[in-house]
C-alpha cells in the first residue's frame, strides 16, 4: 500500500490513518506483545501511520458477588448496582484483557464507552423484560469492553469513545448474580449502515462495542485533520511535512481526554490499597478508563476562555532538549482565578523485539515549576506521573487558582527531551505536541494569547 511491490505501484502512498476495528479472541493479552501488535508498531514508526485499534469485546458473562440474589439487586440503588459492576470487572480483569493487536505500543487503542444518542427510560426497560437493566446511569466502560493495561503497564486503552448504552440481563447463579450483555437493538446502540441480503443500499441498524468506538475515533481523526488543514482558519498543518501528520493527530485525539467523575468513583472503590502503593492504585483506575473520554470538539476549535496550540518537531536521543515558551494571558497575572494547563506529547517509537524493554525512544515533557510560575499543580484524578511516561503518549492536566506574578515574560515554559532505551538510537524521532490554556469564562484567553503570538496560534520552539 505504501511502497508497492513487483506486482504494482503503491495503492495508498499518502495514507496515514488506518482503522482496525477487529481483534483476535484467541490471542488475549497476557505478558508479551503479539506478532500482530509488533507488526503495527513497526509500520506505525516506519511510515508515520496512526493506527486506530479497537480494544476488543468480551462477550462472556460477568459474575457479581456483591449481591446475594435477584431480590437484593432489585432493591439496590442504581449507584450500588454500578459499584457492584465495577467491582466485578476489577475482580475478573485478568479474564477480560485486550485482544491482539490492541496492546501495541504505537497505536491508539479505543475502548467502548456507555454512550449513544438514545434516551433510555425505565419504561423502555420494562417493555423489554423484567430482568433487563442499564449498566450505568451516566457513564462508564461497557462491560463487554476489554480492559488494560498493556505491555509493561502501558496505559491502554488510550481513550474511550461511544459504543452504545449497553443493557444487561441479570440472572441468579447460586450465591452470586450472573450478568450478560443484551444485544443492541431497539433501545440502545450506534446507528450504522448494514449489509442487506436483497441489495438494499440504504439499510441501517444499531450496533455496539469497541469496533464502532474505534470507527468513531477514526472519524474524529479525519475531522481534526480537516480542521488543521483549513486555510480559512490558518490551519497548523498546511505547510507541514506530511510525515508529521500522524504524530500531531495522535496527540490531538487524546488531548481533550479526562477522567471526569468516574475517576472519583473508582478511586473510592479501589481503596484502601496500602502505604506506598499509590502508583498501583492509580494503575487500577487507569486500566478501566485509560486517559478517559475525549471531547473532540474542544480539540478542533478554541473558545473565548480557551486556547489550544499545536506544534511538531523531531528530536535526537541524548541531544539537546527542545525548549518551548507559550505566552500566557496577562489577565491571569497576579490574579486569584481558576486556570488549567493541558500538555499532550505523542510520537512513534522504533522497537527492539529482542529486548524486554522493547520501546527504543522515550520522550518526556519537563514543566518549568508550574506551581510557582503559573499557579497550577498536577491534577489528582488522572494517571500517575509514573504511568504516563511508559508509552508513546504523554498527557497531563494541571489546575489551580493561585495568584502568582508571571516571570519569563509571562510565558509557560517546558522542555521536551528524548532518551534511548532498548538499544542504540541514532535516528531523530518525530513528535506532535498540543497545549491548552483555559481559565474562567470572563478571561479572554484566546484573544490575549493570539495577540501575543502576533501571527497565529502556533507553538514555536
Amino acid at each position: 500500500m505504501k511502497i508497492g511491490d513487483k506486482e504494482g505501484e503503491a495503492t495508498g502512498p499518502d495514507v496515514f490513518i488506518i482503522n482496525l476495528s477487529l481483534g483476535d479472541p484467541r490471542r488475549p493479552f497476557t505478558k508479551s506483545i503479539s506478532p500482530w501488535g509488533r507488526l503495527l508498531d513497526y509500520l506505525a514508526y516506519k511510515f508515520g501511520i496512526i493506527f486506530i485499534v479497537s480494544a476488543g469485546n468480551i462477550s462472556g458473562s460477568l459474575q457479581i458477588s456483591s449481591f446475594s440474589g435477584i431480590t437484593d439487586w432489585e432493591e439496590a440503588t442504581q449507584g450500588e448496582r454500578e459499584r457492584g459492576i465495577l467491582e466485578a470487572l476489577h475482580q475478573q480483569r485478568s479474564q477480560r484483557t485486550l485482544l491482539s493487536p490492541a496492546e501495541a505500543l504505537n497505536v491508539i487503542t479505543v475502548g467502548s464507552w456507555h454512550e449513544d444518542a438514545h434516551t433510555n427510560t425505565q419504561q423502555s426497560y420494562d417493555e423489554v423484560s423484567y430482568d433487563v437493566f442499564p449498566s450505568y446511569t451516566k457513564e462508564g466502560p461497557n462491560i463487554t469492553s476489554a480492559l488494560g493495561l498493556g505491555y509493561r503497564k502501558i496505559i491502554k486503552p488510550d481513550i474511550y469513545m461511544p459504543g452504545g448504552k449497553e443493557n444487561i440481563r441479570v440472572m441468579g447463579g447460586g450465591s452470586q448474580l450472573i450478568m450478560r450483555p443484551v444485544p443492541p437493538g431497539r433501545f440502545y446502540g450506534i446507528k450504522v449502515a448494514i449489509p442487506d441480503p436483497h441489495g438494499q443500499l440504504d439499510r441501517e441498524g444499531l450496533i455496539s462495542g469497541s469496533s464502532v468506538a474505534a470507527a468513531l475515533a477514526t472519524r474524529a481523526v479525519h475531522r481534526l485533520f480537516d480542521a488543521l488543514m483549513d486555510k480559512d482558519s490558518e490551519g497548523t498543518l498546511i505547510d507541514a511535512d506530511p510525515s508529521y501528520y500522524g504524530v500531531v493527530l495522535k496527540a490531538l485525539l487524546v488531548h481533550r481526554s479526562r477522567w471526569s467523575n468516574l475517576g472519583v468513583i473508582l478511586d473510592d472503590i479501589f481503596r484502601p490499597i496500602g502505604q506506598g502503593r499509590y502508583v498501583e492504585h492509580r494503575d487500577n483506575i487507569t486500566s478501566f478508563i485509560g486517559y478517559g473520554r475525549p471531547v473532540i470538539e474542544e480539540a478542533m476549535s478554541c473558545a473565548p476562555n480557551r486556547a489550544t496550540l499545536v506544534g511538531y518537531g523531531n528530536i535526537t536521543a541524548g541531544g539537546p532538549s527542545h525548549l518551548f515558551r507559550v505566552p500566557l494571558p496577562l489577565s491571569l497575572d497576579r490574579v486569584v482565578e481558576q486556570r488549567s494547563i493541558t500538555l499532550t506529547l505523542a510520537w512513534f517509537s522504533p522497537v527492539n523485539v529482542r529486548r524486554q524493554i522493547y520501546r527504543r525512544a522515550k520522550l518526556e515533557i519537563k514543566p518549568d515549576n508550574f506551581k510557582d510560575k503559573v499557579g497550577v499543580e498536577r491534577l489528582r484524578f488522572q494517571p500517575s506521573d509514573k504511568s504516563v511516561p511508559r508509552g508513546t503518549i504523554s498527557h497531563t492536566h494541571y489546575k489551580g487558582k493561585r495568584s502568582v506574578k508571571f516571570v519569563d515574560d509571562g510565558n509557560l515554559a517546558f522542555q521536551v527531551f528524548c532518551r534511548a532505551q532498548g538499544g542504540h538510537l541514532d535516528q531523530p524521532i518525530k513528535y506532535g505536541l498540543a497545549v491548552t490554556v483555559e481559565a474562567g469564562e470572563h478571561i479572554p484567553v484566546y484573544q490575549e494569547i493570539r495577540s501575543r503570538l502576533a501571527v497565529q496560534p502556533r507553538i514555536s520552539g
